[in-house]
């Protein structure tokens, strides 16, 4: 009587139930430090939001509300415009101090949030730009004039604005560094979900890999199931050109399954193995296989695990060529992308200019005013590469993990 093989139930911890790895238990990881010092900087953050929203809504109340702009400001005694001042000063000095602990507190509860670094940079591109747009529009609207002392509220902010964008930008970047990082551990894996192979542990291999690598050089193809797969053996290609191969094979498992058996109880000397593993066989080779399409054939490759892991070698190699790509633009065309900055501050400014209430020619955001420095130049293609890379990443990510192509 030959020896049965039920795989009917492998990967499952009990009949129907499916085996659920210690991922699966593992508390979500922390966003901050994972320390006590999480909570006290979560309660930093509320307390600097409440005193920094005071003090800015004190001085957008005076910028709005007309008292501080020309003519009214112009109409105040000497002492009064000193005290107006006095009182910029202080609420500005508030907002900056509540603005740098909140921020320190955001960094310290909540830095491996990737959302964090985009909402610091926004902010500042609020402080630096959206403000005096927005007040200019509605000075426009009421035929107020700008004055010196929503000149010392715009300069405040401006500067405030370094404070948030500065860590704002390293934080995107990290998160930009993260993804790529995802690629070579198995957050990746996880993205790309895997019916085939999906509880097979990695095996050690020698050698590296990378987006050449075949089949049988990735960590998932089992060294005990390759010797029956005519993959390997033939050595024409990874399995995925075939659309067959050692992981979705059942012919294939079973063969290895039965040779191991056989393996096995040939060193404990059971005389009868032979005949067990050779009746075996010869019952497999009259087994008739459901012969699949080519569709149903390439989405078996799409759940292989093995398949992923070329996929996440592929989405490496993108990346990096991505990346070395978008540097080596920078570097041998800085003056092309520096006159492509120029027109994009020229084409920023019309706009402004004609959404402008005012008669005259002088709206629009002041910093753009005639030749704008190098600094600002750089900012908007520092700027537009980040959001073209953050594009091109979520696309690559598509690729290679939602359609798997």
């Amino acid at each position: 009587m030959p020896d049965i093989y039920d795989l009917s139930n492998v990967g499952s911890d009990s009949a129907g139930s499916p085996r659920r790895s210690a991922a699966d238990y593992a508390p979500e990881p922390p966003k901050g430090t994972g320390y006590a010092i999480d909570e006290v900087a979560k309660k930093l953050v509320s307390v600097c939001c409440v005193v920094g929203g005071i003090a800015f809504l004190y001085l957008m109340w005076g910028v709005f509300g007309g008292s501080w702009a020309s003519p009214s400001y112009n109409a105040l005694t000497h002492d009064d415009r000193l005290r107006i001042l006095g009182n910029i000063a202080t609420f500005s000095f508030v907002l900056k101090t509540a603005s740098i602990v909140g921020i320190v507190s955001l960094l310290i509860c909540a830095f491996r949030d990737e959302y964090v670094g985009y909402v610091l940079a926004g902010v500042g591109i609020f402080f630096y730009t959206l403000v005096e747009i927005l007040v200019g529009l509605a000075f426009d609207m009421r035929g107020m004039r700008v004055s010196s002392s929503t000149t010392d509220v715009f300069t405040n902010l401006r500067n405030l604005a370094f404070f948030y964008g500065f860590p704002g930008s390293i934080l995107i970047i990290v998160d930009f560094a993260r993804r790529f990082k995802t690629a070579s551990d198995n957050a990746a894996m996880q993205r790309a979900v895997s019916k085939y192979g999906k509880d097979v542990k990695q095996e050690v291999k020698h050698g590296t890999r990378n987006v050449f690598s075949r089949c049988w050089e990735l960590p998932y193809c089992r060294d005990h199931v390759k010797v029956k797969c005519p993959v390997y053996i033939n050595r024409r290609g990874p399995c995925w050109w075939h659309k067959q191969g050692c992981m979705c094979e059942e012919r294939i498992v079973l063969q290895s399954v039965i040779d191991s058996n056989w393996r096995e109880k040939s060193q404990l000397g059971n005389p009868a193995s032979k005949t067990s593993g050779a009746s075996l066989s010869d019952g497999m080779s009259t087994q008739h296989y459901r012969v699949l399409s080519p569709a149903a054939k390439r989405e078996r490759c799409r759940n292989c695990v093995i398949y992923n892991e070329h996929e996440r070698q592929k989405y490496k190699a993108l990346v990096t060529l991505v990346m070395v790509s978008l540097a080596a633009c920078l570097v041998f065309f800085a003056g092309q992308v520096q006159d492509s900055s120029l027109w994009l501050l020229a084409s920023l400014e019309r706009i402004t200019e004609k959404l402008s209430f005012g008669g005259n020619s002088g709206g629009g955001i002041s910093f753009l005013h005639g030749n704008p420095s190098p600094l600002v130049e750089w900012m908007v293609v520092f700027i537009v590469c980040l959001f073209a890379l953050s594009f091109i990443l979520r696309f690559i990510e598509y690729c290679c993990f939602k359609i798997k192509i």
